[in-house]
């Protein structure tokens, strides 16, 4: 089991590279939108693509194998298909609405 101290000494560390990390990436994105035109629309199209993929594969395989695993437990849809399939449209709603915003952005640049 871990001490007080040492679970202390985690938080702070995973704290400290959080922030870090925080920081770099705000410079990283304030220099790029500074030297690149419509740099917003890329910004969503760059951001926008990995996430959508992600849920859309997630959406996917949730409705193959009949389950779809939401904090730390699963919902099987046998044993409870409202709760199912009220997360799955929320989960299409939320890919629906990113591949809109990543399809405006990608127009936008064109």
């Amino acid at each position: 089991m871990e001490t007080w101290s040492s679970a202390l000494c985690r938080l702070a560390g995973n704290a400290l590279l959080a922030l870090s990390l925080g920081i770099l990436l705000y410079l990283g994105l304030r220099y790029f939108t500074e030297g690149v035109a419509d740099a917003q629309y890329w910004l969503a199209v760059v951001l926008t693509a990995p996430l959508g993929l992600y849920l859309g594969i997630y959406l996917i395989d949730g409705v193959r194998a009949g389950r779809l695993p939401v904090g730390r437990h699963a919902i099987v849809r046998v044993t409870q298909p409202v709760r199912y399939w009220l997360w799955m449209i929320w989960f299409g709603v939320g890919v629906a609405l990113l591949f809109c915003v990543w399809v405006y952005a990608a127009g936008k640049l064109t």
